[in-house]
C-alpha cells in the first residue's frame, strides 16, 4: 500500500511510475521524507540494476515537462528525482 513501482507499457513502449500510499501527511516536510524515502529506494534499484543515474535531461530547445513516463528508466528516474528535489526545495 505505500511503495514506488514501475510498469512497462507495451503497446506505448514507455515506462510509467506509481506511488501509492495510505498514509495522510501532517504537513509538507512530513510529505517531502516520504517523496525522499521513495526516491532513496528507486535511487538504490538504478544502483542495484547498474542503471545510469546521470540520465542528460534536455531542458532548452525542448518541451520541458515532468511526467510520470518515459521510454527508459534511466529518464523516469530522473524525472522523479527533478520532481521530488523541486517539490521539497518549494516548501522548505
Amino acid at each position: 500500500m505505500n511503495d514506488i513501482d514501475i510498469t512497462y507499457d507495451r503497446e506505448t513502449k514507455r515506462y510509467m511510475l506509481g506511488i501509492e500510499t495510505a498514509y495522510l501527511f501532517k504537513n509538507k516536510q512530513s510529505e517531502c521524507k516520504y517523496l525522499k524515502d521513495l526516491l532513496n529506494v528507486f535511487t538504490k534499484y538504478m544502483d542495484d540494476n547498474s542503471l545510469s543515474k546521470d540520465y542528460d535531461y534536455f531542458l532548452f530547445m525542448s518541451n520541458p515537462s515532468l511526467t510520470t513516463s518515459a521510454e527508459t528508466i534511466e529518464e523516469l528516474y530522473i524525472n522523479f528525482k527533478i520532481f521530488v528535489e523541486g517539490y521539497c526545495k518549494t516548501y522548505e
